[in-house]
């Protein structure tokens, strides 16, 4: 009698186990948001931005915001120093070179935007956290009604910028950072749910294409803007031919 009482209570037991085992996995299910609605590109956004860090939001709220002071500013800084610092010390090849570093970032820039720009009215894709509110929570606060999905403007001019950097000082250092900066900016704008990752990928292109057009082009570019660029400190002296094409030419440096 007492071996069938304690089966029975074992049995009980396994009962109420199995019992709260199929609630659990009904409530995990019915927890589980239908994501049928999203496509491939939309469900790595979704991913991103499903990320339960809020320290993480802030970085890329302060990475995102920062944006245009950054790929602005780096052009300006860039020509500013070459002019400036030819005016107060004395004209160098560094010097000239710096400058030309920032005409050319900032003509990549204000190419690359503008084509941005356009695309985004052609386009006229909505952002994910419009097109899926159920789905995706707007991470900024704030709601741009001004500019569409496609392509990111910030990665346009991230892309821009870092380019021209990586073309003009191809060294470990400039490269590192900028890539590591563009990539960054890529999540920190799918982290809040305002662009899809194609989005990113298409400023990136038209940024990194613009710049690698203007660098090929910088030649002529740097031709026409000779008068707002600062001397390279050298003096050419020609002898036996024309001012502008001189048949021997000799370079002192002061």
């Amino acid at each position: 009698m007492r071996e069938l009482c304690r089966g029975q209570y074992v049995l009980l037991r396994m009962k109420i186990l199995l019992v709260l085992l199929l609630a659990t996995c009904t409530t995990m299910h019915a927890q589980q948001p239908d994501l049928s609605s999203l496509n491939w590109d939309g469900r790595i956004v979704y991913e991103c931005n499903s990320i339960k860090s809020e320290s993480l939001k802030e970085v890329s709220r302060f990475i995102s915001d920062g944006a245009r002071t950054i790929y602005i500013g780096t052009p300006i800084a860039l020509y500013t120093y070459g002019v400036l610092a030819s005016a107060i010390d004395e004209p160098s090849a560094a010097n000239r070179y710096a400058a030309q570093t920032g005409l050319q970032a900032a003509t990549a820039l204000v190419l690359s935007y503008g084509i941005a720009v356009g695309a985004k009215n052609i386009v006229n894709r909505e952002r994910p956290y419009v097109a899926h509110p159920d789905l995706i929570v707007n991470g900024e606060g704030r709601v741009d009604t001004h500019m569409n999905s496609f392509p990111s403007g910030h990665t346009t001019g991230t892309a821009a910028m870092t380019t021209t950097l990586i073309l003009r000082y191809p060294k470990w250092y400039v490269i590192a950072p900028s890539v590591g900066y563009a990539l960054w900016m890529g999540f920190s704008r799918m982290n809040p749910g305002v662009l899809y990752f194609t989005d990113v990928l298409g400023g990136y292109a038209i940024g990194a294409g613009v710049a690698c057009g203007v660098h090929m082009l910088s030649n002529e570019l740097f031709k026409l803007a000779e008068p707002i660029l600062p001397s390279d400190g050298s003096i050419a002296v020609g002898l036996g031919g024309t001012p502008t094409n001189p048949v021997f030419t000799l370079s002192m440096s002061f």
